[in-house]
């Protein structure tokens, strides 16, 4: 990102930022992790996904560089009518 002009109550620089995201998410059926433990009629159509995210931006004002991880977990139970 590019700014028009420097903002004078943070900085007299023009702030460019330059910015890098990474993204993976893992899907498997619940029953690959706990087919045994649990009955089958509770598995059926049972889902779960984890994803993580990584964020990293660098910015000529050091105020706005910083980095941030995250993790998510999903899980789904398709539902037929």
């Amino acid at each position: 990102n590019v700014y028009d002009e420097p903002d004078g109550a943070i900085s007299a620089r023009t702030r460019r930022d330059k910015q890098f995201r990474l993204r993976c998410s893992y899907g498997a059926p619940v029953a690959l992790f706990v087919g045994k433990l649990l009955p089958k009629v509770l598995l059926e159509d049972l889902t779960t996904t984890v994803a993580y995210e990584y964020f990293h931006s660098i910015s000529t004002i050091t105020n706005y560089t910083y980095h941030n991880s995250k993790v998510t977990f999903m899980l789904t139970k398709r539902v037929e009518f």
